[in-house]
């Protein structure tokens, strides 16, 4: 009785209400990351045409204290008219039966396992930019080839192609592989266009390795199991209904040769200790880097002196605080997320740079600003694991606090004694 009480409620339910889809529509839309943008070719909506792209690589910026200036820009402009939606994952299905047959199944919306939400349909990336472009103010003509073909992919003729890739995992497996299931067809057709403008979407279960294409595509942005509402989540930030402003929560390495290879035997010799991820990876170019994420719009950073910032209650904790004024200085709308570093004495032992903080400012118009208040506290954030007294423990010494828009895009930095 209790599992079949357990299966009707899991399974027969509809918890579905109006007001559910919407929230599950804003948080797959604040999700979407968008990677690359070279000359604002995103949003579809207004943009120009261009000529040129440029690399992705990320290596490492902490001395930088000023937001990035904009690089100069040669560009031929024509204005958009034909979207071209190309490549099988642009219109994926969404097995329910297969799903439910066996639980370790998942596709490019869901994953696969125990912890796994079945949508009963899903809005796909080809449905979702045919609904968003027909409520656009301008006037677009949507052509597609859901096939996996670059020959078909350029007879469309249109002036931009979004190709699409995915990737799928479960609870139980590794990955077979960090690249997308469609590596070679996006190798392929960002190696063969010309004229046409082309953005990848990538819908992905976590890191991806997308070094065979990403230098010659224009745009790039990724969907993490985006759910019943991933297409239009991520036609919203394609078409400029909404600024992007998430961050991606893993690193995209160059290669898969900088990640710690799946092991099958019966004893795996883990030894890299702490330096996991982005802690490991400190000293190493990288395609984009943890809390990496591109927005429509540009964003400053500046300390707030102290006399103009609101006294607050003291803690019992020891604590450093400071605040962060950040600025949107460009002509759109838009948040941005605020990470805190902390590299710590070298008697910690600790990794190079660890994220300590991150704060999501207000979405701000432009010219509008916003305060963001940062605390580091010896006995939680600025305390390391002590394995001979069992204990977290404060280390004295000088810390270097960074603060920025990624793990290498630094905007503000200080030594602080403590």
């Amino acid at each position: 009785p209790g599992s079949a009480a357990c299966a009707k409620r899991l399974y027969e339910v509809n918890a579905t209400t109006a007001d559910r889809v919407a929230l599950a529509l804003d948080l797959a839309t604040e999700s979407v990351v968008l990677l690359k943008n070279d000359r604002d070719v995103l949003p579809l909506s207004g943009v120009q045409q261009h000529h040129g792209r440029s690399s992705s690589s990320f290596e490492d910026d902490s001395s930088r204290t000023a937001p990035r200036q904009e690089e100069e820009r040669d560009t031929k402009k024509t204005t958009i008219r034909r979207v071209g939606v190309v490549g099988a994952a642009c219109d994926a299905p969404n097995d329910v039966d297969a799903m439910l047959a066996d639980d370790g199944v998942g596709n490019y919306y869901v994953i696969g396992g125990s912890g796994r939400v079945i949508p009963a349909a899903v809005t796909t990336v080809y449905g979702g930019l045919v609904d968003a472009l027909s409520e656009a103010n301008e006037s677009f003509e949507v052509v597609a080839s859901l096939v996996d073909s670059t020959e078909a992919a350029l007879a469309l003729e249109a002036d931009v192609l979004v190709a699409c890739g995915g990737a799928t995992t479960a609870e139980a497996a590794d990955r077979a592989t960090l690249r997308l299931d469609q590596d070679a067809f996006l190798t392929d057709l960002a190696r063969s266009v010309s004229q046409q403008r082309l953005v990848v979407v990538a819908l992905a279960p976590g890191a991806l390795v997308l070094s065979s294409f990403i230098d010659d595509v224009d745009a790039a942005v990724v969907a993490f199991l985006g759910g019943a509402q991933t297409g239009r989540a991520v036609a919203a930030v394609l078409v400029g209904m909404a600024t992007p402003s998430a961050k991606l929560p893993v690193t995209f390495p160059a290669s898969e040769a900088q990640t710690v290879a799946p092991c099958l035997d019966a004893e795996c010799p883990y030894d890299e200790d702490l330096f996991v991820g982005y802690r490991g990876l400190a000293d190493e170019a990288v395609a984009f880097p943890f809390g990496h994420g591109l927005s429509y719009t540009t964003f400053g950073f500046e300390w707030v002196p102290q006399e103009e910032q609101t006294p607050r209650r003291k803690t019992a904790a020891a604590c450093w605080d400071a605040v962060v004024r950040v600025a949107n200085t460009g002509a759109r709308r838009g948040a941005e997320v605020v990470q805190v570093y902390v590299t710590f004495p070298d008697a910690a032992a600790e990794p190079r740079r660890i994220l300590r903080e991150f704060h999501k400012t207000p979405v701000l118009e432009p010219g509008e600003t916003a305060r963001v208040p940062v605390s580091l506290c010896r006995d939680t954030d600025l305390a390391v694991y002590n394995v001979t007294s069992a204990s977290f423990v404060f280390v004295p010494g000088t810390y270097q606090i960074f603060v920025g828009a990624s793990s290498r895009d630094i905007r503000l930095n200080v030594s602080v004694g403590l």
